[in-house]
C-alpha cells in the first residue's frame, strides 16, 4: 500500500521526482532545446524588408510545411500506438480479473457443496 503524506494539499506528491513522467522528459526536453538553439546560432534567420515601415519579415529554414508535417504524423504514430498498447493492457487485465474471480466462484461453490 502506498502511503502519502499529508501536508500542505498534496504539494509534495505534485512535485515529487520519484515516478514522475516529467522527471525523465526533462533531460530529453533540454537536449531539445540546446539542439535548437545550436542551430538558430548556426543557421540564423534570413531578414527581408518587403514592406517599407520598418517591420521586418523573418522566414526560417525549418518553417517549411513539410518538416512540420513530419513531426505531427510521428507524433500522431507515436501516440496511437501507446494509446492502442495501453488499451490492451487494459482488457488483458479487465480478462485477468473476470478469470480470477471466476476462479474464486468456482473454489467457493465446491467448498460449498462438500462441506455437508
Amino acid at each position: 500500500m502506498i502511503v502519502y503524506s499529508k501536508n500542505y494539499f498534496g504539494l509534495s506528491l505534485i512535485f515529487r521526482a520519484h515516478g514522475s513522467a516529467v522527471a525523465r522528459a526533462v533531460p530529453q526536453a533540454l537536449l531539445s532545446v540546446l539542439i535548437y538553439f545550436l542551430m538558430e546560432a548556426y543557421y540564423p534567420m534570413k531578414s527581408s524588408s518587403a514592406q517599407g515601415d520598418g517591420l521586418e519579415k523573418f522566414s526560417s529554414w525549418y518553417d517549411h510545411p513539410y518538416a512540420v508535417g513530419v513531426l505531427v504524423t510521428s507524433c500522431t504514430f507515436l501516440i496511437t500506438f501507446r494509446a492502442n498498447f495501453a488499451y490492451q493492457r487494459y482488457w488483458e487485465a479487465s480478462g485477468t480479473v473476470h478469470q480470477m474471480m471466476s476462479k474464486w466462484m468456482d473454489a467457493a461453490t465446491q467448498s460449498a457443496s462438500f462441506h455437508m
